[in-house]
């Protein structure tokens, strides 16, 4: 998570399109901070999950997978009350 990455001009293609410079440390950092959280959501960890997920939202408001990813989060909270 806290490596510097930079982009090998010498590989034969990018996995995401880089038109406009990017923040590569930042991207980095969130994919981490992301996967941490669907691991925690993965052993049932909801509250390490939720802080992972809400860390994930304070650097990139639009995460496509923290907002799917929460949903299933809410219902676990919900499931976790019920029983």
């Amino acid at each position: 998570m806290d490596d510097q990455v930079t982009i090998d001009y010498f590989a034969v293609s990018l996995p995401d399109l880089t038109i406009w410079e990017d923040d590569l440390n930042k991207r980095n950092k969130t994919h981490c901070v992301y996967m941490q959280g669907l691991g925690h959501l993965g052993l049932k960890q909801i509250d390490n999950a939720g802080k992972a997920f809400a860390e994930v939202l304070i650097i990139e408001k639009s995460h496509l997978g923290v907002v799917i990813h929460q949903k299933l989060l809410e219902e676990l909270k919900e499931n976790q009350y019920r029983n």
